[in-house]
């Protein structure tokens, strides 16, 4: 179903998960590198704005940034989800409103005097594919082809950026929009599986990690 998917779905869930007996259960912990949350801190004390481009769910994607300490328990998240985005006839009228919002608040509403690319608050902005390919894939015909200049301003503002459920085009095309800004700024794409490959390759510099994940990011890599 294309219409009030989320809905139907979590009727489907409550008709058949209901008078079952627990047998068992298993958790999979999905450890951090050592010096992972050290290393961002570095990377953000050197002056980068860091993005996760990743293809996990929102869930997991957000436990990790806090985990890595790219999120603090003050961030201030600006969601644009399938929870705040959700699907139907209003998804677009929703979109704008969430987007004209956020810019107002990071972008409209600068204190005179002050620089506007200085954020005073901490904010993090956290988006799924779904909500990535309305903004940077509009119909031709439609009135939304500046909603891609407005969400790489208000990304621009946000110290940490979250993209989860990402496609590996997504993450290329997230890379070629942040390199095509204003300012030219230097990209640097870090990867250790496949799905990475397209991301670092796109990249000014590409580091390629071996690991579980296989030897194809690597491969295609700078470093």
């Amino acid at each position: 179903a294309l219409h009030n998917r989320e809905a139907r779905m979590a009727k489907v869930f409550d008709d058949i998960e209901k008078d079952m007996r627990l047998i068992g259960s298993t958790a999979v912990e999905d450890k951090l590198q050592d010096f992972a949350a050290e290393t961002i801190e570095a990377l953000h004390a050197a002056g980068m704005k860091i993005w996760v481009l990743t293809g996990d769910k929102l869930e997991t994607a957000q436990a990790t940034c806090y985990a890595s300490r790219l999120f603090h328990t003050n961030t201030e998240l600006l969601l644009l989800t399938s929870k705040t985005v959700e699907e139907g006839d209003r998804k677009m009228e929703q979109l704008h409103e969430l987007l004209m919002e956020y810019h107002k608040k990071l972008v409209t509403d600068v204190p005179p005097g002050k620089k506007s690319w200085v954020s005073s608050s901490d904010y993090g902005l956290v988006i799924e594919g779904a909500t990535l390919s309305l903004i940077m894939n509009p119909a031709q015909d439609s009135n939304f082809s500046h909603y891609k200049s407005i969400f790489l301003q208000i990304c621009l503002k946000c110290t940490a950026i979250l993209c989860c459920r990402m496609a590996p085009l997504q993450k290329a095309q997230i890379v070629r929009m942040v390199k095509n800004s204003k300012g030219s700024p230097i990209t640097l794409a870090v990867g250790d599986g496949a799905n990475d490959v397209s991301m670092i390759l796109e990249a000014h510099v590409g580091i390629g990690i071996k690991g579980k994940e296989g030897r194809q990011a690597a491969r295609n890599s700078d470093y």
